[in-house]
């Protein structure tokens, strides 16, 4: 049981973390007009694609905080994988003197996810608009 706990933490420990992007990952913005930022969000493989799109989200809400929006919309999401393999065994064979070939026969494949978006930040009357169009769109529904 201790050593399920100890390697557990030890994967946790791997994951990207919140934080601007660096060497294991991390979310980077850019400002693209007042109130609309860019906002991208890498990954290693031991981050899933959910915990990317949490961290792109709340990034995307902390620059409109900070720009005095409390309101967000994300468009334009979109998102990538990357998928990567480490050789972790190999097989050689001989198939006369001084000929051999060496085979790959294990490895761990890795998936790296990325997730980008861009936040429109909304006054708390453009988001009560929004809100209320969408509302009557829905009952205007058959």
């Amino acid at each position: 049981m201790r050593t399920t706990i100890v390697v557990a933490l030890g994967l946790v420990a791997c994951a990207t973390p919140y934080q601007p992007h660096g060497y294991t990952g991390g979310y980077k913005d850019r400002q693209l007009a007042p109130g609309v930022y860019w906002v991208g969000v890498n990954g290693n493989g031991y981050t899933s694609q959910s915990t990317l799109v949490s961290y792109m989200q709340r990034r995307g809400l902390e620059l409109c905080n900070s720009a005095g929006y409390p309101h967000v919309r994300f468009l334009d999401q979109n998102a990538s994988v990357q998928t990567t393999t480490t050789p972790t065994e190999y097989h050689t064979v001989s198939t006369s003197p001084g000929d051999a070939t060496t085979y790959q026969t294990g490895g761990y494949q890795a998936n790296k996810y990325s997730v980008a978006c861009k936040a429109v930040c909304m006054t708390q009357e453009e988001y009560n608009a929004m809100e209320n169009g969408m509302r009557q769109h829905l009952l205007s529904q058959p």
